[in-house]
């Protein structure tokens, strides 16, 4: 994670839209935590719902939630190693 609650991805985001579509599942880890999170084009209006925000105008792939903290609410910290992978469910 950067200062600006920005992740840095181990893979470019075209490679994880190869294996997963808009819609589908991500499992996602930052340092210790983890959780599932849909890949989005446009922010979900759903209290608490954490997500993976594409953005195809800056090629960037943002960890987001609606009205919510992540790193507060979760324990990630600035340095924290970034992973995503399609979810096997």
């Amino acid at each position: 994670m950067t200062e600006d609650g920005r992740a840095v991805l181990d893979i470019m985001p075209q490679k994880l839209l190869e294996e997963l579509s808009v819609g589908g599942t991500a499992l996602v880890k930052i340092g210790s935590f983890k959780a599932e999170m849909p890949l989005a084009e446009e922010l979900i209006p759903e209290e608490g719902k954490l997500q993976l925000l594409l953005d195809k105008e800056n090629g960037d792939v943002l960890i987001c939630s609606y009205r919510e903290d992540v790193c507060e609410q979760y324990g990630v910290r600035v340095g924290d190693r970034v992973t995503v992978r399609k979810s096997k469910n």
